[in-house]
């Protein structure tokens, strides 16, 4: 099972929305490929808006980690952004911790960011 870890949270609700749509976009390519996989952002953002608590990143991260626990590897989704990902450095930090391999999967982001009707990598360069 691969622990997917990518940014989402944003000061710029439109970055928010569009990190969310590559992550949907990546999951999708992943499970056509047959390739087992959680990712705590889908899962959280399922129900993120029907919560009556009031939620922090701590909150998420409580609910995130454990997750790896039960994982082979983690993955992450390097979209615009990742590398200031509080969480998603927390992620990897606790996925070395635990002796997990970590990931780039940057063909994979390229591949999500085009789905998503956006320039990949290779074009913002």
């Amino acid at each position: 099972m691969i622990f997917l870890t990518s940014p989402l949270t944003h000061a710029n609700p439109e970055v928010f929305a569009l990190r969310l749509l590559e992550t949907r976009h990546a999951c999708a390519i992943l499970a056509e490929r047959g390739e087992h996989f959680i990712s705590p952002v889908l899962m959280g953002e399922g129900y993120a808006g029907q919560l009556r608590v009031d939620i922090n990143h701590a909150w998420w991260m409580v609910r995130c980690l454990p997750l790896l626990e039960v994982c082979e590897a983690v993955h992450i989704l390097p979209l615009p952004g990742w590398s200031e990902s509080r969480g998603l450095a927390i992620e990897v930090a606790a996925a070395k911790r635990f002796r997990l391999p970590v990931i780039n999967r940057v063909e994979l982001a390229e591949a999500a960011m085009v789905r998503a009707g956006e320039p990949s990598w290779r074009e913002r360069a």
